[in-house]
């Protein structure tokens, strides 16, 4: 049986502008893993984003050329209506360009927002929500990177994989951290 193993395949013309080869690799890990993280106690705002510690993934692009396509699926629960905003990291520093910029008042620049305003006190802890996010990295390098996902929660607890049920048995759930190389 015989094989063709090549690293990419150009067009004659060239790969159009901004146009890349394809998927080179990907990488996915799960989580089931249960993370609470309280509200800050002091009665003001969080504002340093605390690192979930599950999901995270690591991947070793082939190319400084190659871009890494990030794709999170979280599932959680929360003790009371609440903001969260999400930020990605890389090798433990943000990625800023993944997010926006402020404007007027707002001090969070984020890579995605979830807000729970109207959760009921009386079926409120049975809920279990999710947020995607998606990301395409430029991060030139042949080194290994962990991506991870870290929050500011606002006002309330946050539950990863799992409602506010007491026991936590009630509705519980898998989040996942998907990195694909792009070749570029």
């Amino acid at each position: 049986m015989s094989q063709i193993k090549v690293n990419s395949i150009v067009p004659i013309a060239g790969v159009p502008t901004g146009g890349g080869g394809g998927i080179v690799q990907t990488i996915q890990t799960q989580s089931n893993t249960h993370v609470s993280i309280a509200a800050n106690s002091s009665g003001t705002s969080q504002t340093t984003p605390t690192e979930l510690s599950a999901p995270q993934a690591t991947i070793t692009p082939t190319s400084t050329s190659s871009k890494v396509l990030v794709r999170a699926n979280l599932m959680f629960g929360l003790s009371k209506a609440n903001y969260l905003f999400f930020y990605l990291f890389r090798n433990d520093s943000e990625v800023t360009a993944a997010h926006g910029t402020s404007a007027g008042t707002s001090a969070f620049d984020m890579w995605g927002h979830h807000s729970i305003q109207h959760q009921s006190s009386s079926t409120g802890q049975f809920e279990l929500y999710s947020i995607n996010l998606e990301y395409l990295d430029s991060p030139s390098s042949t080194s290994a990177l962990t991506y991870d996902i870290r929050l500011i929660n606002f006002d309330a607890t946050f539950f990863l994989n799992r409602n506010n049920d007491s026991n936590g048995t009630n509705r519980c759930a898998t989040s996942y951290l998907t990195l694909q190389e792009v070749s570029a």
